[in-house]
């Protein structure tokens, strides 16, 4: 989707009387730092480090599906200087139920003004009509995460009636520990990935996943997302397992090193991530021996530890298999969500 350009002041209802704040939308590509170094600050005053990029911002609100972003975007301004900003779209998982997805930053010196209550509200009437158009079957939720700790966005979620139904952790492994030994499966081999295999390790993760909770068909515009992440498509650090016979991708580790985030964080991170195992090769140690042959080809490019994302209601044992091999959690996410009220916005 094409972002919107024009920066135009938006009406936000119950918005704090404070001088020279001002709720507009996206003014094209000079807002994608401001978002950057919002998102940055707010999450590292929840204790979650980050280092998001005008690039990294750029590539999501580039490839967004449903959401508009003359009206699903709001930039918050205090005398020119951004201080928070809210988003929301809507996703339709596979068992037919609807989410309705918020989110909201403020950076920590503007927290508590009422800024985020009015961010939410503002959400949260867009997104009620997007419910009362939407003719499906099935609940209809309104759903945030939260990462890190915020005593405050909690306490504004939970008096909403929001309520915490699924985790996520943030994992780190030492490299300077020994790797546990972990042979590939018989019959499995690790192959060179070539541009031509991208839409192969594409679909092989995707048909993994469709058993996961809260489950989302991808589009065509989240595959050109993934393709033009100028950060994880690394190939070349990539674990792609094939079955020799079938001539299949069997699992996968795309392994990748944000060498920006390093600088700005002074460490020397990889990560283990899109990890994935096909249902006709789970069960036999193939995610275990993937995810170690990560971790040896990180120690080779001088990184001194390895993260990786998991949710933590996994149905295939992902955070024990993530344990198993030396990853312990560094920080944790909370998702909550209520029933979205289906009437027509302001």
């Amino acid at each position: 989707m094409t972002p919107f350009t024009k920066g135009i002041p938006l009406a936000v209802p119950d918005a704090p009387q404070i001088a020279g704040l001002v709720f507009r939308s996206l003014a094209g590509e000079d807002d994608y730092k401001r978002i950057a170094a919002v998102l940055n600050a707010s999450e590292t005053a929840n204790g979650v480090r980050t280092a998001a990029n005008a690039d990294d911002v750029r590539n999501t609100y580039t490839h967004l599906t449903n959401c508009d972003l003359e009206r699903d975007f709001v930039l918050v301004e205090h005398l020119g200087k951004a201080i928070a900003y809210g988003r929301c779209e809507w996703a339709q998982q596979e068992d037919g139920e609807m989410n309705y997805l918020h989110l909201v930053h403020v950076i920590p010196a503007w927290r508590r003004r009422g800024i985020g209550t009015s961010l939410l509200r503002y959400l949260q009437a867009r997104l009620a009509q997007y419910a009362g158009e939407n003719p499906q079957v099935g609940a209809h939720n309104l759903s945030t995460w939260i990462n890190g700790v915020s005593p405050g966005a909690v306490a504004l979620l939970t008096g909403d009636g929001y309520r915490p139904d699924r985790y996520g952790y943030g994992m780190v492994r030492s490299l300077a520990e020994p790797l546990p030994d972990a042979p590939l499966p018989s019959g499995i081999e690790v192959r060179r990935v070539d541009p031509e295999h991208f839409r192969l390790i594409w679909e092989a993760d995707v048909e993994a996943f469709r058993d996961h909770p809260g489950y989302v068909p991808p589009t065509e515009t989240d595959y050109d997302r993934w393709l033009s992440d100028p950060v994880i498509i690394q190939p070349a650090l990539w674990q792609i397992a094939w079955d020799a016979e079938r001539n299949e991708i069997a699992g996968q580790v795309r392994t990748f090193i944000s060498a920006d985030e390093n600088t700005k964080l002074n460490r020397k991170r990889g990560y283990t991530e899109f990890i994935s195992t096909r249902r006709p090769w789970r069960r036999q140690g193939l995610a275990r021996a993937l995810l170690v042959r990560s971790m040896e080809i990180l120690k080779q490019q001088q990184m001194e530890e390895a993260a990786l994302g998991v949710d933590a209601q996994n149905p295939n044992g992902a955070l024990q298999l993530y344990e198993s091999v030396g990853f312990q959690v560094e920080s944790r996410s909370t998702r909550f969500q209520r029933p979205v009220d289906r009437q027509p916005a302001y």
